[in-house]
């Protein structure tokens, strides 16, 4: 690996069946429901692109030192497994 590069990677298994999740991942409109970032800067900056839900729907935010701002698209999508491209902007540019 380069000195400039780094992997971040998390898992955790939830005792219930993907049709209850899978709503929640997938549409970046529930993610206040669950996710903590959201909670760290109620008055961060959002905006959605692309359909409702699924792949090539994407969230833009910008909000307060603690949250940053970046970008995530979702790039593929089942009950089974949804895949992210997150690009940070701020505090630091990273892919």
């Amino acid at each position: 690996m380069f000195e400039d590069s780094f992997r971040v990677e998390r898992s955790i298994t939830i005792q219930s069946s993907p049709n209850k999740i899978f709503p929640l991942i997938n549409d970046f409109h529930n993610w206040e429901q669950w996710s903590p970032y959201e909670k760290l800067d109620p008055s961060m900056i959002k905006k959605y692109e692309g359909p409702q839900s699924g792949v090539g729907s994407a969230y833009e935010w910008n909000g307060s030192n603690k949250v940053g701002s970046g970008r995530m698209e979702i790039t593929a999508s089942s009950p089974e497994k949804i895949s992210l491209k997150l690009d940070f902007t701020r505090p630091m540019v990273a892919h």
